[in-house]
């Protein structure tokens, strides 16, 4: 393996870009900085430290730089970035803040999402009252207004989750388009003459078609309504055969306080939800970067998929990560021959 003399290396423990022989702090020494023969030839080296191995970029030479080869390198978070950078640092430092950015309003989505759920929930409860299944005394009769409680949640449930989904694309359109701006913004910040942004509606358009996990995010939530449907009924008729009162169905329903509810039918469709919407987030976020890419393609000819690497990653994304593709064709550069799978995730939760 050939040693890296005198190159840039991203420092996990000192958290900027080093040289590769000034950079033994909290690490095993420069020797065992290694290049990957796989992908040096691409300018591309894995920083082999204790823990974690990183991908980042390797500046070949000032020449190099002058002549607009530069700097590739990856910012070490989930999603893409590969980008011909004059001040890596500073792309290192921008990029992070619009990360903890975009977890803020991550979370603020699923606050909302959560209190319309928790306002559906209400609703069961209060039909479910209201209508008593426990009255009658013949099963028949029990059993015909377990059906009319679902007859009456199911408007309220096609209500809410119709709002969040129409909400929530919104929201991802939102994203496109501002996520775009930055990433202009901040490359042109670091030297990347980048000038092209995705227009509010081509975000719209890609916001309302874009897949998570193979489907849009409407059919996730088409399908979370049908099954907290389905959920509420069988819940019911459960209770109905064990001959519960009242209290001990509103108790299926929201589970027992004593667990702070947390056995609640409600509870899984929360998690769904929360899935749906870190999923599909990440999605806009980084079909916005790549977008921009492509459309600064006499700019940027490279994407590279940085993926942290740490108990929690997944088989798919550790096998991909550091790798990198030809922007215009997608063909694998500089290893295997997996074209490019398109821009994460990869897979629900990513």
């Amino acid at each position: 393996m050939r040693r890296l003399a005198h190159k840039w290396l991203y420092c996990p423990k000192c958290r900027q870009m080093r040289d590769a022989q000034a950079c033994v702090q909290g690490m095993r020494q420069y020797d065992t900085m290694v290049a990957d023969p796989r992908v040096i030839n691409d300018g591309i080296i894995t920083h082999r430290v204790p823990v974690i191995e990183i991908t980042a970029g390797a500046l070949e030479s000032r020449e190099n730089n002058a002549r607009g080869v530069g700097f590739i390198f990856g910012i070490v978070v989930a999603g893409l970035l590969l980008m011909c950078v004059a001040d890596p640092r500073a792309l290192e430092s921008a990029m992070t803040q619009r990360d903890v950015a975009l977890l803020r309003v991550q979370g603020d989505i699923n606050r909302k999402v959560n209190r319309e759920l928790k306002e559906l929930e209400g609703r069961a409860v209060t039909i479910l009252r209201d209508l008593d299944p426990a009255e009658p005394k013949r099963r028949g009769d029990q059993f015909n207004r377990v059906t009319r409680v679902g007859d009456f949640f199911r408007e309220d449930a096609r209500r809410i989750y119709r709002g969040i989904a129409r909400r929530y694309v919104r929201s991802q359109a939102e994203l496109l388009q501002d996520e775009s701006d930055n990433v202009v913004r901040m490359a042109r910040a670091t030297g990347l003459p980048l000038t092209r942004r995705i227009s509010k509606e081509k975000a719209e358009d890609i916001a309302g078609k874009l897949l998570i996990d193979g489907a849009t995010a409407g059919s996730h939530f088409n399908r979370q309504e049908r099954g907290i449907q389905d959920q509420l009924q069988a819940t019911l008729r459960k209770s109905v055969v064990a001959d519960s009162t009242l209290t001990q169905m509103v108790q299926a329903v929201r589970g027992e306080k004593e667990l702070g509810y947390s056995n609640g039918i409600f509870r899984q469709y929360e998690r769904f939800a929360r899935v749906t919407v870190n999923t599909g987030m990440a999605a806009a976020s980084n079909v916005a970067r790549y977008e921009t890419y492509v459309a600064n393609n006499d700019v940027v000819t490279m994407v590279q998929a940085i993926n942290p690497l740490d108990t929690s990653t997944s088989d798919i994304c550790r096998a991909r990560a550091g790798r990198t593709w030809a922007l215009n064709s997608g063909k694998a550069v500089g290893h295997g021959n997996e074209s490019f799978p398109g821009p994460p995730p990869w897979h629900m939760n990513c």
